[in-house]
């Protein structure tokens, strides 16, 4: 591991003392030429990327559906923690350089209708499964209300026409459904947003 981290509490605010292993991570540099920026694969599964660029380092543990996104300052204390599911941002916590907790947002409180629901819902549209569809969902808060996009994409080969599935992030309605072709769509056309078509 490239990270260790517990939990205590000082005066009943919560500090987290997770800390990147920097000399670790240089030793993996100096072992590939100077590279910063690595893939690591563990035998469960689970993707570890990390980095370092811009005076950040930056831990990444993927094991879907759930992704962990870990930001150090250069000594090495944790700067941000982002916990997503199904690409969709659940928390986001940001620390002082002493471990304080400067900021925290929990992401699900603008939406009722919750991440799995979704998930639910459309292995219900798509006939009890997600397995065999190349899919991706988002959710966004705009205009005081919040929504879901799931797109698929109905190709085999390509990324260039999906169907659009915008979702009420509070009642899990349907507001719209189209399909839109990304590669044959006329040279002047702009990308529109499910929400903007809305």
């Amino acid at each position: 591991l490239f990270s260790n981290a517990q939990n205590q509490n000082t005066n009943n605010n919560k500090i987290m003392l997770r800390r990147f292993d920097i000399e670790k991570f240089n030793k993996l540099v100096e072992e590939n030429g100077g590279k910063k920026s690595f893939d690591i694969y563990k035998n469960d599964g689970t993707r570890i990327y990390l980095s370092y660029s811009d005076n950040e380092y930056w831990e990444s543990i993927i094991k879907l559906p759930f992704k962990y996104d870990y930001f150090y300052y250069p000594n090495g204390n944790l700067k941000k923690e982002i916990g997503m599911k199904y690409n969709c941002n659940i928390y986001c916590t940001e620390y002082d350089e002493q471990g304080n907790i400067t900021d925290y947002i929990n992401y699900n409180n603008d939406f009722k209708f919750s991440v799995d629901d979704v998930v639910e819902k459309m292995k219900d549209e798509w006939g009890g499964t997600l397995k065999g569809f190349e899919w991706d969902m988002e959710r966004y808060f705009f205009k005081d209300r919040s929504y879901y996009i799931v797109s698929r994409n109905l190709t085999q080969y390509s990324q260039y026409v999906y169907r659009h599935y915008l979702i009420d992030g509070n009642t899990g309605e349907f507001l719209s459904i189209s399909v839109f072709d990304h590669i044959h769509r006329p040279k002047n056309c702009p990308v529109y947003s499910p929400i903007d078509l809305y």
